[in-house]
């Protein structure tokens, strides 16, 4: 039986770059497809009473009329996978489901993997028993926060990792776990100096520029050193005169102190 609801991250929606990299249609057949994920059999396989969904049908559940075409565009762009028969599927949703049901078959176990079935000793047997209520708020609560936070962080991610250069994007993922390892204070000047260690490195004929995790667990933006002030223009000729203009006031110059 499916649930009645879909795991839907904002966040990671739009922090994707493969996805980014789509056009709005595109994204838009993706949303369309994840809804028809969902309720398949097995979930987060493009199927439809346990039978692949061709671009024709998919073109009528979706209500679009190019559907080869933005299919070629994320499949490019790697935002989905297939099977060996063909059929089309979310690496993401699958995961979940293969969590879910590890959670469930430890569940059974009490919560504890390593336990066998049956098996769960009573600890601290001699401590006052809290109200059940009360440790679910509390646990509520936690995870909350903990969401709150983390969402914080991700969004804040986000915009900082999508001016990174795309041929040094790496994997998201391990880029934001570097950025959650960092100070507020690191992360403030990593920010900051981003752009002067990605135009040093251009400048100093680098052919690649190293991935975000890296820059972020190496402190790179700490290796780039600030530019020295422009020095004054010398004296004698402007900037803006020519060489001709120059040796014609310096004649003019000479002249007025000889009549002198």
């Amino acid at each position: 039986m499916s649930a009645p609801w879909l795991k839907f991250f904002p966040s990671d929606w739009r922090a994707d770059p493969s996805l980014r990299m789509c056009s709005i249609a595109a994204r838009g057949l993706w949303i369309e497809m994840l809804c028809v994920m969902h309720e398949a059999t097995p979930r987060g396989t493009l199927r439809v009473n346990g039978k692949t969904v061709s671009d024709r049908q998919l073109a009528i559940l979706a209500g679009c009329q190019d559907v080869a075409g933005l299919l070629e565009e994320l499949e490019e762009a790697g935002v989905f996978s297939r099977e060996a028969d063909g059929t089309i599927f979310s690496r993401r949703m699958m995961r979940d489901v293969e969590k879910a049901e590890q959670d469930k078959a430890n569940g059974r176990k009490g919560g504890n993997p390593t336990l066998r079935a049956g098996v769960n000793p009573q600890l601290n047997g001699e401590d006052k028993a809290q109200k059940p209520e009360t440790r679910s708020q509390i646990q509520t609560s936690l995870r909350s926060d903990q969401i709150e936070k983390e969402t914080r962080e991700r969004a804040e991610f986000s915009d900082w990792f999508c001016s990174w250069p795309s041929a040094a994007s790496d994997d998201d993922d391990d880029a934001f776990k570097a950025w959650q390892e960092l100070t507020d204070a690191d992360r403030s000047e990593a920010k900051a100096r981003s752009a002067a260690y990605v135009e040093a490195a251009k400048g100093g004929g680098r052919t690649a520029i190293c991935s975000a995790a890296k820059y972020l667990r190496k402190h790179m933006w700490k290796r780039v050193r600030d530019k020295p002030p422009t020095p004054p223009p010398k004296s004698g000729a402007s900037p803006e005169q020519s060489r001709e203009q120059y040796i014609a006031a310096e004649l003019a110059r000479s002249e007025r102190s000889f009549k002198r």
